[in-house]
């Protein structure tokens, strides 16, 4: 009976360590100069959100994006010859998700190299192109870097400000481009974070482990 109740105890447990949070919904507003490919996921499950139609002024809208905690948001940016920069943000409706902006804080990256003739207007190459520097090149060949260079909006050499992006979020890229990169491509990526509070019907579960544990031993003494 006491070997029952004790794996009735760890089940219970084990349900709560393991419970997901639900997934947290996002508005997201970013633009780029010269281009983008957002993704979301992990390296062993990576999904496409959408892209930059090519014009840095009229930044894109993503809204009701599902991200769970723990997961990565990237975004695959790329240089055609002028300024570069990435510039966004990541509205949380959830008051349990952490809203974030394009900058240093919390964001890392990886270069790719790229050829516009042959790559960019082609959506299967670019999906694959992601894949690989994200499962097999990152970590290995190209470790993941703190992002070192932003430029708050305004700035006449990163193409000023756009009303519809919040003034809290920066230009990023990976080294000071205004003229020749030494890469002609970066991936950036952010973790999403969650604050969520556990439910009353987990914590109860918790609490039943607990107390079965509390009475095995009690029992024992």
């Amino acid at each position: 009976m006491k070997k029952i109740l004790a794996l009735f105890c760890v089940v219970m447990l084990g349900m709560c360590l393991t419970a997901p949070a639900e997934a947290g919904l996002y508005d997201i507003t970013l633009t780029g100069a010269t281009g983008y490919r957002l993704y979301f996921g992990n390296p062993d499950s990576l999904d496409y959100i959408g892209k930059s139609v090519g014009d840095w002024t009229t930044a894109e809208t993503f809204n009701n994006v599902n991200l769970n905690d723990g997961q990565y948001v990237y975004v695959m940016g790329w240089d055609i010859g002028a300024v570069e920069g990435i510039l966004g943000q990541f509205n949380a409706q959830d008051a349990n998700y952490n809203t974030f902006f394009t900058g240093k804080d919390g964001w890392t990256l990886i270069p790719f190299a790229i050829d516009q003739n042959t790559q960019l207007n082609n959506d299967a190459v670019m999906d694959a192109m992601f894949a690989a520097y994200v499962n097999v090149l990152a970590g290995s060949v190209y470790p993941w870097n703190p992002v070192d260079f932003s430029v708050v909006q305004g700035d006449p050499e990163y193409d000023g400000f756009l009303g519809s992006v919040d003034g809290s979020a920066e230009w990023m890229w990976g080294e000071c481009c205004t003229e020749e990169c030494t890469y002609k491509g970066f991936i950036f990526r952010h973790m999403i974070t969650s604050t969520e509070i556990p439910e009353p019907a987990t914590m109860m579960l918790f609490g039943f482990g607990l107390t079965g544990f509390a009475f095995i031993r009690k029992k024992k003494a």
